[in-house]
């Protein structure tokens, strides 16, 4: 006797919690471009790609070093066994190897395009990025959609598991058509809980790429627009802008430049010495003829002495340094050619793709007025015990197929124009001088 008032209570709760405003929550609704510039700010990958930059732009500064050798200092001492003209000497010497070539300039103007590589990779990374944040934002938003049409479902579920016990009651309906309606009411309250479950992993994957613990509570703004769709006429322009294409160009520089250094260090590196050098010469009393005896000779030479040595280039010439340095230029030419290609082939899809989900999103979208009546007209009819079992099942399941297509397509829509503003570029891009 019981069960009809829990049943009366329970949709009642239902039913208002589904219809509780979003202005309550502990935490506005996350937009789209506030979750990419909190990623862009907090998000490991952000910090490794800065970390990068940051590397590339110390290697820089560092290549523009004309003096790269250290001086040498030398010394030396030594005695002569006896008998022997010389005594004790010594020496103290500093020799320095120094570049002439000005292979500098072009080392430096080499370590500049690489920098100028890792910052278009850095500004590609944040774009990966925020496509990786769009495609989170609309696998929440689709979630939290598929929650609240779960929760519209077994609202209306428990509605009509109500009316067939009140209708048994009464004389009318059979026990088939309350079990009916429990198996269905027990079917959606099982989605239910699915939904939820995939709400909260959508959370969890949104919070990582946000650099946040894992927040339960996040919900994000879900608004879907088809928005302007751009012509292909476009295309070519993009290709030469795309940050791959930019870095892959800056890495045909940067090699060519290698080469051209590697040419300029043919020269001759000229080691410069200069010592000082002191000498001790004895000359034993044995060694005169005819001299008074115990007659003998000693004394000191000290010299100031200077070196040139100039290595010549015969045999080696620099050449494995080289042979590698050109081999590089030809990958990063091929690289550039590959990246070109590459883009524009994401980019033709990528617009194909935005085309026809904004084109399905707007034949879908006419369906949402068309839903939300019969939302309400089917919990009246429920209310009243005026559907039957099958038209019942019928109606609901093409409720929850119908909202589950514009709920694809919305979630379809975002996920293309994420994918097409990775490529094309759009709001939230970074300024270059």
């Amino acid at each position: 006797m019981l069960r009809q008032p829990i049943r009366w209570w329970a949709s009642v709760a239902m039913a208002c919690a589904a219809s509780l405003p979003v202005t309550p929550l502990a935490q506005p609704p996350l937009t789209l471009a506030a979750a990419q510039a909190e990623a862009r700010a907090h998000a490991p990958e952000a910090g490794e790609l800065d970390a990068r930059l940051r590397a590339a732009s110390a290697i820089a500064g560092d290549a523009l070093r004309a003096l790269r050798t250290d001086p040498v200092l030398t010394g030396r001492y030594g005695s002569a066994p006896p008998g022997d003209a010389a005594g004790r000497s010594w020496g103290v010497g500093l020799s320095w190897s120094l570049d002439l070539s000005g292979s500098w300039t072009l080392r430096g103007a080499s370590a500049d395009a690489a920098l100028r590589q890792a910052t278009r990779q850095r500004e590609d990374g944040l774009r990966a990025l925020d496509e990786a944040v769009a495609v989170s934002v609309a696998d929440l938003a689709f979630a939290q959609r598929q929650v609240n049409r779960s929760e519209h479902i077994a609202a209306l579920l428990d509605v009509a598991a109500d009316a067939a016990q009140r209708l048994l009651g009464a004389g009318q309906g059979s026990q088939l058509d309350v079990d009916a309606a429990d198996l269905d009411l027990t079917a959606a309250r099982a989605s239910l809980a699915q939904a939820r479950g995939a709400r909260e992993r959508a959370r969890a994957r949104l919070s990582r790429l946000l650099g946040r613990d894992a927040d339960a509570g996040i919900v994000v703004d879900d608004q879907a627009d088809p928005g302007d769709v751009p012509s292909p006429e476009q295309l070519s322009r993009l290709v030469d802008g795309d940050p791959r294409v930019r870095a892959a160009v800056a890495a045909v520089e940067a090699a060519r430049l290698d080469l051209a250094m590697n040419e300029r260090l043919l020269w001759p590196t000229p080691t410069f010495g200069v010592g000082v050098e002191s000498l001790g010469r004895e000359i034993p009393a044995a060694a005169f003829t005819g001299a008074p005896p115990g007659l003998r000779a000693r004394w000191t030479d000290r010299e100031l002495v200077a070196t040139l040595s100039l290595p010549l280039p015969l045999f080696d010439r620099r050449r494995e340094q080289r042979l590698r340095a050109r081999a590089h230029t030809w990958r990063a030419d091929a690289r550039l050619a590959t990246s070109r290609a590459d883009v524009l082939v994401e980019l033709t899809q990528a617009l194909v793709d935005l085309r026809s989900s904004a084109e399905a999103y707007r034949v879908v979208s006419s369906s949402e007025t068309a839903l939300d009546r019969d939302y309400r007209l089917v919990d009246r009819a429920l209310r009243a015990g005026a559907i039957d079992t099958v038209t019942r099942t019928q109606t609901i399941r093409r409720l929850v197929e119908a909202g589950a297509r514009l709920d694809a397509a919305a979630r379809d829509l975002r996920v293309a124009r994420a994918r097409w503003v990775r490529r094309a570029g759009g709001p939230g891009e970074p300024h270059h001088e």
